[in-house]
């Protein structure tokens, strides 16, 4: 069965997602002494606790591993989405709902403190559009599931 156009994007928008976020991880180990500067400069990490256990080094340690393992995860999802395995069906499914818990979770809380939600709120409807789409027959059935 050839593969919906939605599904292409989809695939080539996590392709790219995923480029950036294996770039920023590796810019970030790379570069780690300037993002520790950085932090060390932010008032936010000046606490006593956290200069005094060097918590802010393996914060920024932590933050580019993370970035790069994130991503090397997306690019195995791009792979599933463009090969139409249903396991990546599944994930980008399951990302998607947390995603769009997360968002609405986050326009809660901006609403609660006065804010300005413009920009979750365009998260939000990408979220339910993707999961919509997703849970097309045509959609489903292109990954292996039986309408």
């Amino acid at each position: 069965m050839s593969r919906p156009i939605g599904v292409t994007i989809l695939a080539v928008l996590q392709l790219i997602s995923s480029l950036i976020a294996l770039l920023i991880g590796v810019l970030i180990l790379l570069f780690r002494g300037f993002f520790l500067d950085s932090l060390m400069n932010n008032p936010e990490f000046q606490t006593e606790e956290l200069m005094q256990t060097g918590m802010v080094g393996t914060i920024v340690t932590i933050l580019g591993v993370g970035m790069v393992l994130l991503s090397l995860i997306g690019l195995l999802l791009c792979y599933g989405l463009f090969m139409l395995k249903f396991w990546a069906w599944i994930i980008t499914l399951i990302l998607q709902f947390m995603a769009l818990l997360g968002n609405l979770m986050g326009v809660l809380a901006t609403q609660m403190n006065d804010g300005n939600p413009g920009g979750i709120v365009l998260q939000l409807v990408i979220n339910g559009v993707i999961i919509y789409y997703l849970l097309r027959r045509d959609v489903r059935r292109s990954f292996g599931q039986a309408a």
